[in-house]
């Protein structure tokens, strides 16, 4: 029965191959270790035993000895729970939403805009100049697509919400609405 190892530990290809080369490695070290002892029960006086590498209980448990020699038995079972691969699906929605936003509305220039905003807003509508006018034109066409984005954002956490263990792997959200300033 083949070792078990959360994928939490080999999240990806990269990991899993290293781990392999290490498990090798260590039974490279015990098939030297085995070779030697032959030698210590064949001449006791010029070989003198040392104990069997060891390794990370991982790497010891991926490794089974059959017959005078040692083969690789693990595999890797998923230990996220389907919360967990949900947040992080959100957490790719939030942050596209985030870097739309930014570009319609940059992060250090929305309190100052609010003001600006709020400004012409307070002066009647025909006492305002056409600059103020132009300006709450362009304010309005970029709430606009703040709105599209957030209601994007929120139907993509929703059907995230409503992915299961058999739907999740093969959902991919869909691509945000076209932002032209």
């Amino acid at each position: 029965m083949p070792h078990k190892i959360a994928k939490s530990l080999l999240p990806d290809e990269e990991k899993v191959n290293s781990f392999q080369r290490i498990v090798n490695a260590q039974i490279e070290e015990m098939r030297l270790h085995d070779a030697h002892m032959k030698n210590v029960a064949k001449e006791p006086k010029n070989y003198h035993p040392y104990p069997a590498p060891m390794s990370h209980p991982d790497v010891m448990n991926s490794i089974v000895k059959e017959g005078n020699d040692y083969n690789v038995s693990f595999e890797i079972f998923d230990d996220e729970t389907l919360e967990n691969k949900k947040n992080k699906l959100q957490k790719i929605v939030m942050d596209e939403a985030a870097v739309i936003q930014n570009k319609i509305f940059p992060m250090r220039k929305r309190n100052y805009t609010a003001i600006e905003q709020n400004k012409i807003l307070s002066i009647d509508e025909k006492d305002r100049t056409p600059q103020q006018k132009k300006k709450l034109a362009e304010l309005n066409k970029k709430a606009e697509f703040i709105s599209l984005i957030i209601e994007h954002q929120a139907k993509m956490e929703a059907a995230i919400e409503d992915l299961t263990e058999a739907t999740i792997g093969k959902w991919k959200p869909e691509p945000f609405p076209e932002i032209n300033l």
